[in-house]
């Protein structure tokens, strides 16, 4: 359920945004096992620049105090306090240029509409393969590619932040 076509390989993105020192990832998962996953199968596609948070309201916090920070956001849909959906609808109003992945389980058509009709850049379906997950980071940053390379961004971020 992506919004256009892309790139099947970080190769085939424009090359300073494919680069781990290009690419950065809001990872937002309550759970730290999938959390961990998450981040090693980011590895394996050479993204470093990796900001991990627990849930929904630290991730937004996390934006608010740092509005100049570019990258994509891969948000679990099942969490306590605050649901991937929720969260998304708070990241799009203040944050609107931001590309969202939706991280879940949730494979019935309700929760599938929900999420193209909210406007959720891509929905990767847990379990997913490395594959898939680069395919949509992939799609995700050749249609956005104007917002994620804007110079302003902060490398003085730490990439393991929980």
């Amino acid at each position: 359920m992506d919004k256009n076509d892309g790139p099947d390989s970080l190769a085939d993105v424009q090359p300073e945004i494919a680069t781990s020192k290009g690419m950065s990832v809001l990872v937002v998962e309550d759970d730290s096992a999938s959390r961990e996953i998450i981040v090693t199968l980011l590895n394996e596609l050479g993204i470093i620049n990796i900001v991990q948070k627990p849930g929904g309201i630290e991730a937004c916090d996390f934006l608010d105090k740092n509005p100049q920070w570019r990258g994509i956001i891969l948000c679990d849909w099942n969490m306590p306090r605050m649901t991937g959906a929720e969260m998304y609808n708070k990241v799009k109003i203040k944050h609107s240029d931001i590309p969202f992945i939706m991280v879940t389980g949730r494979n019935d058509e309700d929760s599938i509409l929900y999420a193209k009709e909210s406007g959720i850049y891509a929905y990767l379906l847990k379990p997913y393969s490395l594959e898939e997950l680069e395919r949509k980071i992939n799609k995700v940053t050749y249609n956005h590619c104007a917002f994620l390379s804007d110079p302003i961004g902060d490398d003085t971020l730490s990439p393991y932040t929980i």
